[in-house]
């Protein structure tokens, strides 16, 4: 876990700070509907261009920002809360914009700043670009049929008896084996104008359990190309306690999940016999 200090607009660096070797790299998140490109530099420097999905022509947004970082008198002083789940996932939380501090006596009072981040925070998820494979046994396992249903511009739930999950290591190699990966093969209902056909292939990058159970898993869609960031990154939120059903994010965040039942895509699986 780490804590930064940001301060726009950006005038000047005031110290020699630099990022750990782990948070150095290219990162996606999704932003505000903003899709929004970070880059960590070695000397400390955080680059982010945001662009419009829509316009699809240049950035809309570019920030520049250093890990301390001066500015005019009476502007906002504002921490940011890294939170690393493995190497490939970080959680930012940013405190409140409404506390500020005195460049001219350089009290910086970071207690009450830090007091403005709680668990209730909104959070923004920054996927690694160059991610790899973690172990998905934690999130499902096994073979399923399932249902879908969309929570905007959905009408009801598609139940195509072709629809697959399937999440095992391949046929013959040991229950210990490493499981990276799950396919989802979704099946089209003709009168559910938001069903289609469609066979992902799903890596896990990394979970997370949040105070009240649930579990947070942030995949990416390995049939998708690089050029395609919009497209390959997801979140899912499931339960222990309620195995039947998970939610799933339309976009790369993962603040939108708030229960296996409530999410952007609902989707219940039902075990079944594997299909030789």
């Amino acid at each position: 876990m780490f804590i930064f200090l940001f301060g726009f607009p950006l005038l000047s660096l005031t110290g020699g700070c630099t990022f750990d070797r782990p948070l150095l790299g290219e990162f996606y998140s999704y932003e505000n509907g903003l899709e929004t490109h970070t880059s960590l530099k070695e000397n400390g420097v955080v680059d982010r261009r945001s662009y419009r999905r829509e316009s699809g022509a240049g950035a809309t947004r570019k920030d520049g920002g250093d890990l301390l970082v001066t500015q005019d008198l009476g502007q906002c002083y504002q921490l940011t809360l890294k939170q690393n789940y493995y190497e490939l996932i970080y959680r930012d939380k940013k405190s409140s914009c409404e506390e500020t501090t005195s460049l001219s006596t350089n009290q910086m009072n970071f207690d009450d700043l830090c007091r403005t981040i709680d668990e209730q925070s909104e959070f923004i998820t920054l996927f690694s670009k160059s991610y790899s494979a973690e172990e998905c046994r934690r999130t499902i396992y096994g073979t399923y049929h399932f249902t879908y249903e969309f929570r905007e511009g959905g009408i009801g739930i598609c139940d195509n008896p072709s629809s697959r999950l399937i999440s095992c290591p391949d046929p013959g190699t040991p229950f210990e084996a490493v499981n990276e990966r799950f396919r989802m093969k979704y099946g089209y209902c003709k009168y559910l104008t938001s069903s289609f056909d469609a066979d992902q292939l799903n890596q896990c990058l990394g979970s997370w359990s949040t105070p009240d159970g649930n579990i947070i898993t942030a995949i990416a869609n390995e049939r998708v190309g690089s050029e395609r960031w919009y497209d390959k990154f997801r979140c899912m939120l499931s339960r222990k306690d309620q195995p039947q059903w998970f939610a799933k994010s339309l976009f790369a965040e993962c603040s939108s999940l708030s229960s296996p039942t409530d999410g952007p895509e609902k989707v219940i699986i039902t075990p079944i016999i594997p299909e030789e």
